[in-house]
């Protein structure tokens, strides 16, 4: 009998779907693996709370999974400060401005603090110190601008932050105080958040707090939440919003189990608890899974670039080559990100189109741990869990859904399912 051209496009059908499967095995397997193995591995994270002002009663903090566990000290920092200048942001009439105005400072300082001075360079930061006697000063800061090449290296504003944060450790440490001077590195406001959050996390890892002295006129872009979340200040006001009363300043160091995530990072919304569980401050924040480092902003960039194109293709008609591309764009996002909610989403709506139910919840159940109070995520991934042959683990979704006050009628409809899967067994 001839070969008809039904059984070639039934083959070619065939073959694609193998193609498809393979490429979200390839996409799923990492995810689906790191799953498997994290229950019970905490992150942490540290956090210093300043005494007094309204805040001295914080006993712990909120994240997207709810309220973390946090033990606590007080801890009295020693009176050290570090005047960290970006010449990269001056012009030249800035530079000038800044030699007075930062001398002007030493002296208000006086003999309250320990003062030390920092330049970034091409190679990082130069940092000499402790000054002693404004002549002293006047020189050494000289010398730092000087070296540090100042006007004319006009690195974009993600690669300046990186370099900013990446040697943090010379700045000092045990919480002293580091006051970076210079105009808000030029970002894109849609990654004003994460930036913030990514500098506040690298800062308190480092013991630092941060606060930030704007030059001229210019705002102090994410630098304000920067200093709200390491125990900083802001200085949109001038040196005379910086604290030089004499005496030592007690903060609480709160050292956070942080939430449970199996693999990638996830960008939230944190807020200091006081004892009454109400939200006395709030700032941007990451957690990552143990031996995660979140990406840089640049790299965040890149991924948030990919989130939208993926986004685009994948709101038109899928052809063989678009949903080709489509599994790439999933596959390079989560390659940055492995929690990221958009690229996961995505990558759950292929393989549930493409009937692969495994694969589509092994993404969800990913989704769930960043969406832990999405009854319609938990609903789904139930759901994909009981079509790929999984009723235990449909059930567990499936009644963490119902907790959530899921009103999805497929939910009852799935947990009827899997009552009637254990009635045959």
């Amino acid at each position: 009998m001839a070969y008809s051209g039904v059984h070639r496009r039934r083959e070619d059908a065939g073959r694609m779907r193998t193609r498809l499967t393979r490429r979200l095995a390839a996409v799923c397997r990492p995810i689906i693996g790191a799953i498997a193995l994290a229950p019970g591995v905490l992150s942490g994270d540290l956090w210093l709370v300043p005494e007094g002002g309204g805040a001295s009663d914080v006993v712990a903090v909120n994240s997207f999974a709810g309220r973390l566990t946090c033990g606590s000290k007080l801890v009295t920092p020693e009176r050290r400060v570090t005047l960290a200048v970006l010449p990269q942001t001056l012009t030249a009439d800035d530079a000038a401005k800044i030699r007075t105005e930062l001398l002007d400072f030493y002296r208000r300082l006086g003999r309250s603090f320990v003062v030390s001075l920092a330049a970034l360079g091409v190679n990082g930061w130069t940092v000499t110190g402790p000054v002693r006697g404004a002549v002293a000063f006047r020189t050494q800061l000289g010398k730092l601008l000087e070296l540090s090449g100042g006007e004319g290296q006009k690195p974009d504003g993600a690669a300046l932050y990186e370099s900013i944060s990446a040697s943090a450790g010379q700045l000092g440490t045990d919480w002293a105080e580091v006051v970076f001077i210079g105009k808000a590195p030029a970002l894109d406001p849609a990654l004003n958040e994460y930036a913030a959050a990514y500098l506040g996390r690298r800062f308190r890892a480092a013991r630092l707090r941060v606060s930030f002295w704007p030059a001229g006129e210019s705002g102090a872009g994410v630098w304000d939440e920067v200093a709200r979340a390491t125990g900083g200040v802001s200085m949109r006001a001038g040196v005379e919003s910086f604290p030089s009363e004499s005496g030592a300043k007690s903060f609480a160091e709160l050292d956070c189990a942080g939430p449970q995530i199996s693999r990638g990072f996830v960008l939230y919304r944190a807020a200091w608890l006081n004892a009454a569980g109400v939200a006395v401050e709030g700032f941007p924040a990451l957690a990552a899974a143990v031996g995660t480092e979140p990406a840089s902003v640049a790299r965040y960039a890149e991924l948030r670039s990919i989130a939208r194109e993926a986004a685009a293709t994948a709101g038109k008609a899928l052809t063989r080559e678009s949903r080709e591309k489509l599994l790439g764009e999933v596959k390079s996002g989560l390659a940055i990100d492995a929690a990221d909610p958009e690229m996961l989403r995505v990558g759950a709506n292929i393989a549930e189109h493409a009937g692969e139910h495994k694969a589509a919840a092994g993404l969800l159940a990913a989704m769930a741990e960043v969406k832990p109070a999405d009854a319609a995520v938990f609903g789904e991934l139930g759901h994909e869990r009981m079509e790929a042959g999984e009723p235990d683990k449909a059930e567990i979704a499936l009644t963490r859904a119902r907790q959530l006050k899921a009103g999805d009628a497929r939910v009852s409809e799935d947990l009827g399912r899997v009552a009637m899967a254990r009635g045959r067994d």
